[in-house]
């Protein structure tokens, strides 16, 4: 019930992260329709309290074999489950202990093993995965639902501050240098005017030469709005990163998927500026609102264009869809016209005219 009502998984995706057929998981939701469970139900109740419910109707003289196979097939899903919900509790202690003095009391009272591996400096992020590895998670989640419910978590002003836009840039030194630099300047300056009529601040916050293996920490120190990659992309559905050298480290679609769905928490909108990332795109909204992907390749100008024509409507509390379109009806307008090569993909049911950034 996680999987698929809260990580928007579908049953072929749970079925193949379990290494389980899909008429088992079929089976297992439709136990848990007629016991009436739902997922919001099932998050508070033990692992016994479930069972029970959903086999109820199993008797005493169930065959050993058959009840053995059962919990097997439950220790995979929940197997399947468990980085999820470490991302929950880092979710939890970011909404529920803002301030370092807050963190660093409720892991000290509560958690002296981990706390007592922290040194003088230390960064939050650092912090927050040694008490995620050294607490039990049963405990600590525990721990976060009486903070959540307590007065003062219920007086938290609701979540302000700028949307934030995480600008990765790539440009392997083997291939065709682009001109990154300048498209990200563009951004920032049409962000930066009309601000008395802005409806959302978007904070620009790029990152260069960015590394295929930084990629999963910068998603987690950062929790962007807006996912925002300018630079080479592949016939092959991939985005070229660097390596320590520069050269060129390809980051496969498959894998850049499954983080962006570990990871996306605050995500809303990916933006892949680079060549021949369409199909990218189309594969991402299982995961967020929207993306936009390109169907062929794009120059320098009308990546630059393109991109901040977008943000500013979006700034501007246009709607993602209208946004899009004024982002096309500029490169139209433009000496370059490559408006044909820009595509917006959208998860099922969004309604790009009426979708907003939020914070």
């Amino acid at each position: 019930m996680r999987l698929k009502f809260e990580c928007e998984r579908s049953r072929a995706e749970i079925a193949a992260a379990a290494c389980v057929g899909e008429s088992t998981v079929s089976g297992y939701l439709a136990r848990a329709e007629r016991a009436g469970l739902t997922w919001e139900v099932a998050r508070e109740m033990t692992e016994a309290e479930i069972e029970s419910r959903l086999f109820r109707d199993v008797g005493r003289n169930e065959p050993p074999a058959r009840a053995g196979g059962r919990r097997g097939i439950r220790g995979k899903l929940f197997a399947t489950t468990m980085p999820l919900t470490r991302l929950d509790l880092r979710a939890l202690i970011t909404r529920l202990l803002r301030s370092d003095a807050d963190f660093d009391s409720f892991a000290g009272d509560l958690f002296p093993e981990a706390s007592g591996r922290f040194t003088d400096g230390m960064d939050r992020v650092r912090k927050t995965n040694i008490l995620l590895d050294y607490a039990d998670p049963e405990v600590l989640a525990k721990q976060l639902r009486l903070v959540e419910r307590s007065p003062k978590a219920a007086a938290m002003p609701a979540e302000d501050g700028p949307i934030k836009l995480l600008y990765l840039a790539s440009n392997p030194t083997s291939m065709d240098q682009l001109d990154l630099s300048r498209e990200a300047r563009r951004i920032a300056d049409r962000l930066r005017g009309g601000k008395p009529r802005r409806v959302n601040e978007i904070e620009i916050v790029p990152r260069w030469a960015v590394r295929r293996s930084e990629l999963q920490r910068l998603l987690l120190e950062e929790e962007p709005h807006v996912l925002h990659f300018s630079g080479h992309g592949s016939g092959r559905a991939r985005l070229l990163f660097e390596d320590d050298g520069g050269n060129i480290a390809p980051l496969e679609a498959k894998a850049f998927v499954s983080l962006i769905g570990i990871l996306k928490r605050r995500l809303q909108l990916v933006v892949l500026n680079a060549c021949d990332t369409e199909p990218l795109a189309g594969a991402l909204v299982r995961h967020v609102a929207c993306a936009v992907g390109m169907r062929r390749a794009i120059g320098d100008e009308a990546a630059a264009t393109f991109a901040e024509t977008f943000y500013e409507a979006l700034s501007f509390g246009e709607p993602i869809g209208a946004a899009f379109r004024l982002a096309l009806i500029a490169l139209e307008m433009s000496p370059i016209r490559e408006e044909q090569t820009p595509v917006l993909r959208f998860k099922r049911g969004v309604d790009v005219d009426k979708r907003k950034l939020k914070r």
